[in-house]
């Protein structure tokens, strides 16, 4: 196959997903591709059993859990946690317990807006990741999740 041809599919893959916009020499990075770099420590690492005690989300006939977790632990050891604040309207508190691992330190990271935020050439950084802080705790830690928001936190252990 052809270079131009696989180059034109990478592209049009990319642009289905929404990872970035281009035109001619501008290119806006997309919530998308924010949320792309939040997971990324997940992929190669060993999965954790997680789960969320949380409320559910109800629309019309539709119900799903207001928080997403997923958590995995790198080949260096260290633990990343990935919670989805689905509500629109609402933050949540979360309380994360590390099931015996002792935290030596825990550092987030969020994106977050209203459910249609986007990026545009006029305001390319609209939405962009920033610093979320924790509080470590005895058996975990604890951090505030803003409304509509993806946070990742990295947990370095004792």
């Amino acid at each position: 196959m052809p270079l131009r041809i696989l180059c034109f599919s990478a592209t049009m893959f990319l642009n289905a997903l929404g990872v970035y916009l281009c035109v001619k020499s501008k290119m806006v990075l997309t919530p998308t591709y924010h949320v792309f770099a939040l997971y990324a420590a997940h992929q190669g690492a060993q999965q954790l059993e997680s789960y969320a005690e949380t409320s559910i989300l109800r629309h019309d006939n539709e119900a799903v859990p207001t928080l997403h977790v997923s958590a995995s632990r790198a080949a260096d050891g260290k633990i990343l946690i990935t919670v989805a604040n689905l509500d629109a309207a609402h933050p949540a508190e979360a309380q994360v317990l590390l099931g015996g691992v002792k935290a030596a330190a825990v550092g987030g990271t969020v994106l977050c807006g209203t459910a249609d935020a986007r990026n545009t050439f006029t305001a390319p950084d609209a939405v962009q990741p920033k610093a979320l802080s924790a509080m470590l705790t005895a058996d975990g830690f604890t951090a505030a999740l803003p409304a509509c928001s993806v946070a990742a936190f990295t947990v370095t252990p004792q």
